[in-house]
């Protein structure tokens, strides 16, 4: 389907050039918003994912419904076998209270805590404590966890062996780690951890950690936004490589003014956070800015 060619059939106006437009998509003014003169509906032509740059809670796959609500007639829609009914939703509004993170305990006062960044090889453990504003819990459901604080909610690393789950988190789809240098770089890993350990060695990149499989839609804006020069996708080592490949690509897609490069590990580790601070300082200090 040539989505320009369709818009231009039924009298849709669209750009793909300029502000809020990624490589390989077509912006329209967002149907679902009430007016938008600025194009902020953003469609991948090859997925035919969209995410409206204004409101987040405007995104979806189901382009059929997309087509729909922008008027394009139920037969010309039919005849590219797409489906015009309302999917599942894609968006709920959060509800949870992430309010409790403040009464949570310094994790500089935690002997548990800062043993656990020891075994992580952070040299500086209080310094790392302070920097990325982590917390514990003396009792509850939290207790036993490192919290990392995310941009939304946080994520809680397990510091004792019998926790089944190595992280739980309160946030949303949302929520990622970041931690801001002010730099024209960035690097995107995996966990929270893995951005932690560049973050605290170097100031050459904004580190970004996905927390989660997933390159998420708030993830992208927030690149998008920044407009760095350079972005490095590095993920685990046991990441397929057709994952990385699509991933990579996505970030292409929406930072149009970067430098998108792909950081393999190497074989002496699986990722950042199971590297050493002097390894890690060796990597990056090759990559540039």
């Amino acid at each position: 389907m040539n989505l320009k060619e369709l818009f231009d059939r039924h009298r849709i106006d669209w750009k793909d050039r300029g502000a809020n437009c990624a490589r390989q998509h077509v912006n329209v003014a967002c149907p679902l918003c009430k007016n938008d003169p600025s194009y902020h509906m953003s469609i991948n032509e090859s997925t035919g994912e969209y995410y409206c740059f204004r409101n987040p809670s405007h995104c979806g796959h189901n382009l059929g419904w997309l087509l729909k609500v922008l008027r394009i007639p139920e037969k010309t829609i039919a005849a590219f076998n797409l489906n015009s009914t309302p999917g599942t939703r894609t968006w709920t509004p959060d509800t949870r209270d992430y309010g409790s993170l403040r009464y949570f305990t310094p994790a500089e006062e935690s002997d548990e805590a800062l043993a656990y960044l020891e075994s992580r090889l952070f040299s500086e453990p209080k310094n790392v404590c302070r920097q990325f504003n982590l917390k514990v819990s003396v009792e509850g459901e939290w207790a036993g966890r490192l919290i990392i604080p995310l941009t939304v909610g946080w994520t809680g690393r397990s510091m004792r062996s019998h926790l089944n789950l190595r992280y739980k988190a309160h946030t949303s789809q949302d929520g990622y780690f970041h931690y801001n240098h002010h730099s024209s770089s960035a690097i995107i890993v995996e966990g929270a951890i893995d951005a932690m350990r560049i973050a605290s060695v170097t100031n050459q990149f904004d580190g970004y950690g996905k927390c989660g499989n997933r390159l998420s839609p708030a993830l992208l804006l927030a690149l998008h936004e920044r407009r760095y020069l350079s972005v490095w996708n590095s993920p685990d080592g046991t990441v397929p490589f057709s994952q990385h490949r699509l991933e990579t690509e996505t970030l292409r897609s929406y930072c149009v003014k970067a430098d998108v490069k792909w950081l393999r590990m190497g074989e002496e580790f699986k990722d950042f956070g199971a590297s050493s601070e002097a390894l890690t300082r060796q990597v990056l200090s090759v990559l540039g800015h």
